[in-house]
């Protein structure tokens, strides 16, 4: 057998050694490397991200424009409703009607500047009086003899000064007594603590006041008019002074009952203080308020009854009683433009469209 050629045997060997290096290679790829950790993260599950599909946003979006769109168009309209006109003012009168009347009391004082002996002893007995009806209230003082006995004193002293000095003296002694009620009045207001409840808390803080000595029972009968609300400064606004100094005046004019004529306040006084009760009394009830308008409505016709009586409704919540005294108002021509705004006003806290 011949040899193989040299070359060849160097082939041969060549390609079994590369063999046997391909087959190691091969074996040891295959083992693990025991160095190397396992990335478990590798083998999570990923989440699937939803994403709509192009274009389904803004289908979405404008969808919910028209929806909202719509919704404004079918909703009843926003409608701007004025505030109310509920201040009653007309018992205030303007200046010069108060300025008219302050100047007749101070004339009637300066023509009477001193108090008569008749006065002073009338204004004694009624004093008396009044304590009496103060204490035991209006049906106790009449069936109580001494109280009526004081006021019968009270009385015919009053007579006398009419006799001796003439009507007008009675109508100057009403208004001097009116002046120191009210003067007397402002004086408890401006001292009583800041926060206190008002004149009928006056027992506890200040228990006794030249109010009370003066007018007995006159601080509590003021109580529950809200007049006191009117203090400014000080001192009671020009028509509330007016007010409390002629409530006081038709207590001493009442002495004038065998007095003929009776003396009773100027009839502007008079309008003043009806006005006052029917706008601003606080204490009145719903049908002694009728009863007063009915008497304004008489005394005069160009009063707006049925606004105020509109305003008086709308305050104690009757917005439909309201709404139908504000109409009345409107047939009879009397503010007719507060009356409309009212009745706008009020329909809209019923849930009506104006």
């Amino acid at each position: 057998m011949s040899a193989a050629p040299p070359h060849e045997d160097g082939a041969v060997e060549a390609a079994q050694a590369a063999e046997s290096a391909g087959t190691a290679n091969t074996a040891k790829a295959a083992e693990p490397e025991a160095q190397a950790p396992v990335d478990q993260s590798e083998f999570e599950l990923e989440q699937p991200v939803l994403v709509p599909p192009r274009g389904l946003v803004w289908v979405t979006l404008a969808a919910l424009s028209l929806s909202a769109a719509g919704a404004i168009l079918l909703a009843p309209p926003v409608v701007a409703v004025d505030p109310p006109s509920l201040n009653l003012q007309t018992w205030q009168s303007d200046e010069a009607e108060l300025s008219d009347m302050r100047r007749r009391i101070q004339a009637l004082l300066r023509r009477y500047p001193q108090a008569e002996a008749q006065e002073q002893a009338l204004r004694g007995e009624f004093a008396l009086w009044l304590a009496q009806e103060a204490t035991q209230g209006q049906l106790g003082v009449e069936h109580d003899f001494a109280a009526r006995l004081h006021l019968a004193r009270a009385e015919e002293q009053a007579r006398q000064l009419v006799l001796s000095k003439g009507p007008d003296a009675l109508q100057a002694a009403a208004a001097r007594f009116g002046l120191q009620v009210r003067e007397a009045l402002e004086e408890l207001l401006r001292s009583m603590p800041a926060g206190h409840a008002g004149l009928a808390s006056v027992d506890k803080d200040i228990p006794h006041s030249r109010l009370d000595q003066i007018a007995p029972g006159m601080r509590a009968a003021l109580a529950g008019t809200g007049i006191e609300r009117q203090l400014r400064d000080g001192a009671l606004e020009p028509a509330t002074q007016l007010v409390v100094e002629a409530l006081a005046s038709q207590r001493i004019l009442s002495l004038g009952s065998r007095v003929t004529p009776r003396p009773a306040l100027p009839s502007d006084v008079q309008g003043l203080l009806l006005r006052w009760r029917v706008e601003a009394h606080e204490g009145l009830t719903a049908e002694r308020r009728a009863q007063l308008l009915a008497q304004l409505e008489a005394a005069d016709p160009g009063y707006p009854i049925d606004f105020t009586a509109g305003v008086w409704a709308a305050r104690e919540g009757d917005c439909q009683a309201a709404v139908a005294a504000w109409q009345r108002s409107l047939a009879r021509r009397q503010m007719p433009a507060q009356a409309r705004a009212n009745i706008r006003w009020c329909q809209a806290k019923l849930g009506r469209q104006p």
